[in-house]
């Protein structure tokens, strides 16, 4: 492995540095989040990240996403979003530099 993506080293391969280390750009590891369509009520938003931030604070949970390598991040609705969309300004500078063109 030559390099791993995120803001530090992970946890699991503590010997390999990040990209930002071997001087290449720096970018976020893969992440899941959970989504609701536009529109849905702020409290039932509220509502569904607490539940999801319980859920992930459990212990059997976190050793089995650890046991598979998955590193739980958690994150406000705000905080998610902003990510998505910095992320999508990167991938869509990304593919316009190499010239992807959508079919």
């Amino acid at each position: 492995m030559l390099a791993v993506t995120g803001e530090r080293r992970s946890p699991h391969f503590p010997e390999v540095p990040t990209l930002a280390e071997i001087g290449r750009q720096a970018i976020r590891g893969a992440g899941y989040v959970l989504a609701a369509p536009s529109g849905v009520n702020r409290e039932i938003i509220e509502k569904l990240n607490n539940a999801a931030s319980r859920a992930l604070s459990l212990p059997d949970l976190k050793a089995r996403l650890a046991k598979i390598r998955l590193d739980v991040v958690g994150d406000t609705p705000d905080g998610a979003a902003k990510r998505i969309a910095e992320e999508s300004r990167l991938f869509a500078d990304i593919a316009r530099k190499i010239g992807f063109q959508p079919e």
